[in-house]
């Protein structure tokens, strides 16, 4: 009886199927908003993916090490959808094993430089 069941439900779902792309091709414009609305929803999901770059802080210093870096030539680490400046890849592994720690370091050292 289940089996008879499921197999309606699937006749059923594939004939909503087949009447929703009859429907595309028989009522003019419906197909073009259609594929409208499809490439708006891609082109929303990029956008929202390309948010999610995470943003370099800038900082100068260490945060393992305490010694100077130059944002854009140091190594970084990826946290909480932000890139935090270190000196050396021992620094990393370091940042990784309490990345809390190490972000709270930045932000005292950003704050007091005026960086927030």
């Amino acid at each position: 009886m289940f089996k008879k069941m499921w197999l309606i439900i699937a006749v059923f779902l594939v004939g909503l199927l087949m009447v929703q792309e009859i429907s595309y091709a028989l009522i003019p414009g419906v197909g073009a908003a259609v594929r409208r609305v499809k490439k708006n929803m891609q082109e929303d999901q990029k956008a929202e993916e390309a948010k999610k770059v995470p943003v370099n802080v800038g900082n100068t210093v260490c945060p393992v090490m305490g010694t100077k870096v130059e944002p854009g030539k140091a190594l970084t680490v990826e946290y909480g959808g932000k890139l935090y400046n270190v000196c050396c890849p021992i620094c990393v592994k370091e940042f990784k094993k309490n990345p809390k720690k190490y972000v709270t370091i930045v932000e005292k050292q950003m704050k007091g430089k005026g960086q927030e």
